[in-house]
């Protein structure tokens, strides 16, 4: 396991924790995010919303993402990333099926 310095940060096993504990706190947020915006949209799902979904703080939420507009961004990526594959897995089934559909 690395220890010591990398390009000025510690990489020391506390850190390395550090850094998991919040890919996962990003991820469970992202997750509240699109449990919400999906049931009342994002320009109705407020920041209070997502973090009481995630049982977090709305600081939390904030301190991950900087702002609802930087939360909305990154559910709009995460999402996207992880559908794009489902659905273009889609596209011969749809040719396949004579259905005439413009993409």
């Amino acid at each position: 396991m690395a220890t010591g310095k990398a390009h000025g940060k510690n990489v020391g096993p506390a850190h390395l924790a550090n850094a998991e504990r919040g890919a996962r706190t990003r991820e469970k947020i992202l997750a509240s995010a699109c449990e919400v915006y999906s049931r009342k949209g994002p320009s109705n799902g407020t920041l209070n919303d997502v973090a009481a979904h995630a049982g977090l703080s709305r600081p939390s939420v904030l301190y991950h993402f900087g702002s609802a507009d930087g939360l909305v961004l990154a559910t709009l990526k995460a999402f996207d990333e992880r559908h794009r594959t489902t659905f273009l897995e889609q596209i011969p089934t749809w040719r396949d099926r004579g259905t005439s559909r413009t993409l």
